[in-house]
């Protein structure tokens, strides 16, 4: 059989959003055949709306729905700010812009689909892609350095040592007299 391309998949699995014509919603899912990927800003000089613009049914998170379908049928993670599986795959067409849109989960809100670069359908735009290979790599070379022994330091003080560049505030003076100690010596 003939190869489905992950755009092809993403789209088989959306579902129509519930629209009312008397009341027309901020976004509506992009209709198919849709591209891998987005090659032009469509809406260059258009600022991404803030979250609470963007959102189709503000109020169906009260009553466990997505924001974006106001379904229950798919599951709502708790980090998604009420947007759907099923929706934060789906890439948007903000109205009345046309601005594309599309959740990205590492900065866990809507993106311009440019934004997500080659990778169209990627679940995080190019910046949280690039942040997270960081990361990676910092931690690879964390691993991949051997520890160095821990030096023993002598210690002849009995007061604590009290380390380099740490601010050091002054205890306040103690109303309370300290207690006699058992070994020092008393006048009574």
């Amino acid at each position: 059989g003939q190869r489905v391309t992950k755009a092809e998949r993403e789209v088989s699995k959306q579902k129509p959003i519930k629209t009312n014509k008397a009341a027309p919603v901020p976004c509506m899912k992009m209709t198919p055949p849709l591209p891998p990927r987005c090659e032009i800003d469509n809406a260059p000089n258009v600022e991404l709306p803030a979250f609470c613009q963007l959102v189709n049914f503000p109020t169906a998170r009260y009553y466990g729905n997505c924001v974006m379908c106001d379904e229950s049928e798919f599951a709502i993670p708790k980090q998604n700010k009420g947007v759907c599986n099923n929706c934060d795959v789906a890439i948007w067409v903000v109205n009345p812009s046309g601005m594309n849109i599309k959740w990205c989960k590492g900065c866990k809100n809507f993106r311009k689909w440019i934004d997500f670069g080659v990778k169209g359908y990627s679940s995080k735009c190019e910046r949280c892609r690039m942040q997270q290979a960081t990361r990676y790599a910092n931690q690879k070379n964390k691993e991949a350095t051997p520890h160095a022994a821990p030096v023993a330091v002598p210690h002849h003080s009995p007061h604590p040592t009290i380390p380099i560049n740490v601010p050091v505030i002054a205890a306040a003076e103690d109303p309370v007299p300290p207690a006699p100690n058992a070994n020092s010596e008393h006048t009574i």
